[in-house]
């Protein structure tokens, strides 16, 4: 799969989150983050300072998910990632 402009396809990095108890807190905190994590799969032509294969923290709320061959990915616009680790 080949991203275009300044698109960026992303892996949605999931990331378990337990209490001290050992309780799984993910899905209750879904919805009380903005930003996530992602592996770098493609980017457009007009990307920059982000390679294929970085983790980055991007705004949930501006990306758009797809499945693709089974796969749940995240479609991003370079400028609504916030950080490249």
């Amino acid at each position: 799969m080949k991203a275009t402009g300044e698109n960026v396809i992303l892996s949605h990095i999931h990331e378990k989150i337990q209490s001290k108890s050992g309780l799984d807190l993910s899905n209750e905190l879904v919805n009380e983050q903005k930003f996530y994590r992602g592996t770098v799969l493609a980017i457009g032509d007009k990307v920059q300072n982000i390679v294929v294969g970085d983790i980055v923290w991007y705004d949930i709320t501006r990306s758009s998910r797809i499945m693709y061959h089974g796969d749940d990915l995240q479609i991003v616009n370079y400028l609504n990632i916030s950080i490249v680790e």
